[in-house]
């Protein structure tokens, strides 16, 4: 009975969080070629990932305070279909953690900061 709540209450938080970054992808995108007026922010805004079998570790170096956090970390295949995604308070790591569904080796992980915006980085996994 546990797990079954807990697939639930896990299932409802991912929809949450979907409609969350969906919104947050409708604005303005900056990468590490393209910081907008954020230039010099990209060491501690453009994600990183590393592989390991099918398991994809999201990591982001930006200091998490109350006032200056990552608010969200997402990835999506390059198809578009959401592959996981975090919603975090400024207490958390800005870390996420997802397995790749078989077939894909491209993912486009995003981030969103509470005060510099969403920043993006592609990835390729051979």
């Amino acid at each position: 009975f546990f797990l079954v709540i807990s697939v639930v209450r896990a299932a409802e938080t991912m929809s949450s969080t979907e409609s969350e970054v969906e919104a947050l992808e409708k604005g303005e995108i900056l990468t590490e070629e393209e910081p907008g007026k954020w230039a010099g922010k990209q060491g501690t805004h453009v994600p990183t990932a590393s592989k390991e079998g099918q398991e994809v570790v999201i990591k982001v170096g930006h200091g998490m305070a109350s006032d200056h956090w990552i608010q969200y970390i997402w990835a999506r295949s390059k198809d578009g279909k959401l592959l996981g995604g975090v919603k975090l308070a400024h207490t958390d790591t800005p870390e996420l953690k997802i397995t790749l569904p078989d077939g894909v080796d491209t993912i486009v992980v995003f981030e969103s900061c509470n005060l510099h915006g969403v920043w993006k980085k592609e990835f390729i996994f051979s």
